[in-house]
This record gives C-alpha cells, structure tokens and sequence, in this order.
C-alpha cells in the first residue's frame, strides 16, 4: 500500500506573508539533501539531529532556546544523550507559520555551529517515530503552550 505524502498545512496568519517566498523556503528544508519531513498533518516540521557529544547536543539546545526567546516561538523537541528530536509547529493558529520555517532555519545554523554529525539522522526511521511519540505524548500532557497559564502562588 503506498503512503501519502503529506500535503502543508500553512497557518491562517501566514496569509500576511509571501506565500512564494514561504513555499520556496519550505522547499528547501524539504529537499531530497535537507533534513526536515513534513509531518503526518502536513502542520509542522520535523527532524532528528545527531551531534558527537551529549555537551554538544546540550549547547545546540541552549543556542536555540535563546533564538526562541528572541522571536517568542519555542519547538515541541526531546533530547537523549547525543541526540535531538525537533519538531517545528504553530498551536495558534494551527498550521505551519512563517515564524517555524524561520526557527527550522536557525535550527539548521545552529547545529552546523555545534558540531552536528553529519549523514547521521540519529537511526533508522523506527528511532525517530518512537522519539516523535514521546514529543507527541508530553505535549498532549503539557495542555495548550499558547494560552497564558495562571501564576501559581509560592507559599
């Protein structure tokens, strides 16, 4: 039986943008030589990274976490040892956005600059589906990331 190729999913905000330039991008990160996949719903993107070295995966980590602050938009990811799933995604409006092309863009960058190993996905396609369960099991857990959440009080 042959599997559909997922179809994007763009954001109802991503109409304010160049849907060219938006799709020409997204191309790009598709590409048979880049290392993103569309996921099943066609609303995000995704990838596996391997780096040599569990500090290096950390600083990768780190380095992004600092770009999502700067723009307000955080990833769905997981990381064991030397290796980490990132999943990039809008919650509100549902879809991809221009705001996760851009940060799967500075993903790429940044995983150059930590030393990524290259030609290594982090395993077999197995691998990566159980590593995306888990991101899709703790985000079902963690409730809607675009919805203030209540200050609790400290006691």
């Amino acid at each position: 039986m042959a599997t559909q190729t997922p179809t994007p999913k763009w954001a109802s905000n991503t109409k304010d943008n160049d849907p060219e330039a938006l799709n020409n991008s997204l191309s790009q990160l598709l590409a048979p030589n880049g290392s993103w996949t569309l996921i099943p719903s066609g609303e995000g993107i995704q990838r596996v990274i391997r780096f040599k070295t569990f500090k290096n995966a950390w600083s990768f980590m780190s380095s992004t976490a600092d770009e999502m602050k700067k723009i307000r938009h955080h990833a769905e990811w997981s990381n064991t040892y030397n290796t980490v799933f990132v999943r990039w995604t809008t919650h509100s409006p549902k879809g991809l956005s221009h705001l996760d092309i851009r940060m799967a863009e500075v993903t790429d960058r940044i995983a150059r600059e930590c030393q990524e190993v290259k030609g290594d996905d982090g395993g077999d396609a197995a691998g990566a589906t159980r590593l995306a369960g888990l991101v899709d099991d703790v985000e079902r857990g963690a409730g809607d990331c675009c919805v203030p959440k209540k200050k609790i009080a400290q006691s």
